[in-house]
């Protein structure tokens, strides 16, 4: 590399001679023009500085040189060892596929040799065969779970031969148990009654102690005998009588209406429109029944009364009002379309 440099300022500087020799000769000394002249160029020389900065380059020049070198030997090797990879793997593909091929004509081999000489089941034979199979499974699931259980087996026959162990033990265990729980009870029960009993002994013996004759006692001196005085006579007072008008005589049945048929449709139309009801003094002061010959009207309504409460028309309450059901108010309805009795049902007439 410095010998290149030294070459080129040598040809540098012979470049320019002959360039001053040429404008030399070319110029004529009368009337003659300015002409440019070359200056000579500085020859470089080699300094410390330039040959450190000249060996680093080299030295750079030979590192990316041997870089590049390695790369590509890398890269050469990579990609015969990928080729050599691929072509190992399609070797050993094939040896596979032939290999399977070759099983599988064994296989037929077998399976044509084994047809030939094979006899088919009959119906009875396969379902036989299929039972056992079943029955095989079966087996085969039982013994399985009984595998999974026999840890649990285990223990439970180590706990049932420790029971069994200490079943007197454990017998007489229960027995103290149970007995000294009783006892227990026993005499809880007994203090508890003895406490309560001791309070009860303590609060009249208080009194006592508070009562004047506790006090005589007390201070030395005799009680005068206490007297209780009769309690006062009281005269009981006999309960008012209640007069219920019920039915109470054999005249009065169920199905005997204990008027004429004229004054049992006027009670029948007044009580389905409503505007008379059951009520005794109202119907005795209406005047509705006077020309009926019902005679005595009070009479007249208390036994229609009777008679409503027979056949379940009317029901009492505690005060002897009479109030009419349902039932009742269909039964007359009913009556009132055609004005004709059931065929149980006949008027006739009561005695007051």
């Amino acid at each position: 590399m410095k010998r290149m440099f030294i070459l080129m300022a040598f040809l540098v500087t012979g470049c320019g001679a002959v360039n001053v020799s040429a404008l030399g000769q070319n110029t004529d000394t009368e009337y003659r023009t300015p002409q440019p002249t070359a200056t000579q160029s500085p020859v470089p020389t080699a300094t410390v500085e330039y040959k450190a900065t000249a060996n680093a380059a080299e030295t750079q020049a030979a590192i990316a040189q041997a870089t590049a070198d390695e790369a590509n030997r890398v890269m050469v090797q990579a990609t015969n060892d990928q080729q050599q990879r691929e072509h190992e793997t399609q070797m050993q593909s094939a040896q596979a596929t032939q290999q399977a091929e070759s099983n599988r004509m064994v296989e037929l081999g077998w399976t044509a040799t084994a047809y030939t000489t094979t006899i088919p089941l009959t119906a009875t034979a396969q379902v036989e065969n299929m039972t056992a199979i079943a029955n095989y499974k079966a087996v085969t699931i039982a013994q399985i779970t009984a595998t999974a259980y026999q840890p649990t087996q285990i223990v439970a026959e180590a706990n049932a031969q420790t029971q069994a162990q200490f079943a007197t033990a454990f017998a007489w265990v229960q027995i103290f148990a149970i007995f000294g729980l009783g006892v227990f009870l026993f005499f809880a029960a007994w203090f508890m009654r003895w406490y309560w009993m001791r309070e009860d002994f303590r609060a009249q013996a208080q009194a006592h102690a508070q009562s004047p004759q506790g006090i005589a006692e007390r201070n030395g001196l005799t009680p005068i005998a206490h007297s209780e005085p009769e309690p006062e006579f009281i005269m009981p007072t006999p309960p008012k009588p209640r007069h219920i008008d019920r039915p109470m005589t054999a005249d009065l049945i169920k199905y005997t209406i204990p008027c004429a048929q004229e004054p049992f449709d006027i009670f029948a139309e007044k009580l389905v429109t409503g505007e008379m009801a059951l009520s005794i003094n109202k119907w005795e002061t209406s005047g509705l029944v006077s020309g009926a010959n019902v005679g005595n009207v009070r009479a007249w309504i208390k036994n229609m009364r009777a008679w409503m409460h027979i056949n379940g028309f009317g029901v009492f309450n505690d005060n002897d009002e009479m109030t009419l059901v349902q039932a009742g108010r269909e039964w007359l309805e009913k009556y009132l379309e055609k004005r004709i009795l059931p065929t149980e049902y006949r008027f006739g007439e009561v005695t007051a």
